[in-house]
């Protein structure tokens, strides 16, 4: 799946939550490039399926990335907003204010990576 950070975890058998028992899905088949899980092949026969001994789930942590807005970029776990000064008009005085007035502050890049 597309969560780079791997399972916060993972059970087999009948869920905890009593809401969850309704079952859907006989079988997952994954490539492991899909977005989702949907994105997997879902086979919908569940006449052999028994909660107790085939039942999985599996909770992934979020990816830094689904944190950020859409209009914001993710570096290194963490979300910027660029803008480019010399379009936006903005000087150096103004764009403290305005990155201050939207709850973050001015970043200087200073290298090719960033």
């Amino acid at each position: 799946m597309a969560s780079t950070r791997g399972a916060e975890f993972s059970w087999q058998g009948r869920p905890t939550e009593d809401d969850t028992l309704r079952i859907t899905v006989g079988a997952v088949m994954c490539s492991g490039n899909e977005a989702t899980l949907t994105g997997c092949r879902l086979s919908r026969n569940v006449d052999n399926c028994l909660v107790a001994r085939d039942a999985v789930g599996v909770r992934c942590y979020l990816n830094s990335a689904s944190h950020c807005h859409t209009e914001e970029v993710n570096f290194d776990g963490k979300c910027y907003f660029l803008v480019n000064g010399e379009d936006g008009g903005f000087t150096h005085g103004e764009a403290i204010h305005h990155c201050q007035s939207h709850g973050g502050q001015l970043l200087d890049i200073n290298s090719q990576v960033k």
